[in-house]
């Protein structure tokens, strides 16, 4: 989900790593006729005042290529400043394989330059399985679909994971990454995990680039996967588990809603709210929560924000007619909402926001006709709080009593980790903002039991839609 930078609201989150990783059904990248393999760094960057930094080495081949180390800080790419880490991110990351780059970069206050060819993604691989990757046709061009199986195949459950806000890849940066261990821990349990990406991101190709969709392009596309693992992968819906994390966790229930019924849904670290309310909240209530700064001016400038957001969300102006008409809220918009100067907000095209406003997310899940568990963590503030997780399975009951789970999780932030509680996290937020060194979370291992044990309890049960 969305968490308001300007005021100071640094996370690994913001952290954004050029390494990605797959293999394909041969174990080769390249193995499909469309979708060749990107290129990478083979680092992870962070902002710097003079450029991009280059915070940590992900994969010393790939980074070797440039002669990069740590503390590096990128000034030009190209001869282009490479603005922010995001944006470098997906540059690198539309650039196929052995395409040819220039770096500019400081180190200990002197200039270098070196040129080379980007290495290929590092090919991803769990100890408890094997991964296939595949594509799917959607809107003129391909999709890059991810299979994690156990050695056995896919004969048990699958989990359809659906990622979050950003235009980031789905495939995973580390073996320690969030996603990475669930799905590990998973095919220890004999669950398979199915990925897609949205359009022109990591491999994909062709059609609408996902940084200009709406949503209910977005929504299509995973709707596309969901199609593809039934009819192309054979898996019947009684097998399929959705899990939507973070803002994948509003397209869960809308997959599920236009059917056919999975077994299961869940979601971890989403809204129910409607999207307009929760970015307000963003704006008024997240930094406050997450890091301690005044509650009164972030109700002020949320306040002072509403027209805008009214405007653009709720009756379809666009971004540079609302700052046209008045200068104040277009240096609102440029500091609280990541206003690009045309038509993006937080990276994402402004009918994306209009379309989540338009959703009935309610409706979705009372038509949800699939079991639910619904997860918030206790130092989750991307989410804000647990209310919208409670109603979630408030609401699934009401409609199928017995049939939902709402489950808190002490410790555990937006990002699976153990951040500790909400003081605990928000004092490493305050310190990260500060500039201070932070080390890493671990990864919550209670995510994959509770998961694991639900899907297994899910599995056992009678479908809901046999038993309607």
């Amino acid at each position: 989900m969305i968490r308001q930078v300007k005021r100071a609201l640094t996370t690994s989150a913001f952290v954004t790593a050029t390494f990605l990783t797959a293999t394909s059904a041969s174990g080769h990248a390249g193995h499909h006729d469309h979708l060749a393999r990107r290129g990478t760094l083979g680092v992870a960057l962070a902002g710097d005042p003079k450029g991009v930094k280059v915070a940590a080495i992900v994969d010393a081949r790939s980074a070797s290529v440039f002669k990069l180390r740590v503390g590096d800080v990128i000034t030009a790419v190209d001869g282009t400043p490479p603005g922010s880490p995001g944006a470098l991110g997906s540059r690198v990351a539309r650039l196929d394989a052995g395409a040819k780059a220039t770096l500019a970069y400081i180190r200990d206050g002197k200039q270098h330059s070196v040129s080379g060819r980007l290495a290929a993604r590092p090919i991803e691989s769990f100890a408890n399985g094997t991964v296939t990757l595949g594509e799917v046709p959607f809107e003129g061009g391909y999709l890059r679909e991810i299979l994690a199986t156990p050695k056995g195949g896919a004969n048990g459950p699958v989990l359809f994971l659906i990622q979050g806000f950003t235009c980031a890849s789905v495939e995973t940066t580390s073996p320690d990454a969030s996603h990475a261990r669930l799905i590990e821990g998973l095919l220890a349990r004999g669950v398979s995990t199915y990925r897609i990406e949205k359009p022109q991101v990591g491999d994909s190709r062709g059609g609408a680039d996902c940084a200009n969709i709406g949503f209910k392009t977005e929504v299509a596309a995973f709707q596309a996967g969901y199609r593809a693992l039934r009819e192309k992968h054979g898996v019947a819906p009684e097998r399929v588990i959705i899990l939507g994390h973070s803002l994948g966790g509003l397209e869960a229930p809308l997959l599920a809603a236009s059917g056919p019924s999975p077994r299961g849904v869940a979601v971890y670290g989403t809204v129910l709210r409607n999207w307009f309310d929760y970015m307000i909240d963003i704006v008024k209530v997240q930094p406050f929560i997450a890091s301690g700064l005044d509650p009164v001016e972030g109700e002020e400038i949320g306040e002072r924000l509403r027209p805008a957001l009214e405007r653009i969300m709720l009756r379809g102006e666009s971004p540079p007619s609302v700052a046209a008409s008045s200068p104040e809220l277009a240096k609102l918009m440029r500091e609280n909402l990541e206003w690009d100067g045309a038509d993006h907000l937080y990276g994402r095209h402004y009918t994306y926001f209009r379309e989540m406003a338009a959703t009935r997310l309610a409706a979705a899940w009372k038509d949800t006709n699939s079991r639910v568990l619904s997860v918030y963590g206790e130092a989750d503030f991307e989410a804000i709080d647990d209310q919208d997780h409670r109603l979630i399975a408030d609401i699934a009951n009401f409609y199928r009593p017995g049939s939902a789970r709402f489950v808190l999780l002490p410790r555990t932030s937006h990002g699976m980790r153990l951040e500790g509680t909400p003081s605990e996290a928000r004092e490493r937020v305050k310190a990260a903002a500060a500039g201070q060194a932070v080390p890493p979370a671990p990864f919550n291992t209670e995510i994959v039991d509770l998961f694991g044990d639900w899907i297994a309890s899910v599995m056992s049960a009678p479908p809901l839609s046999s038993a309607n």
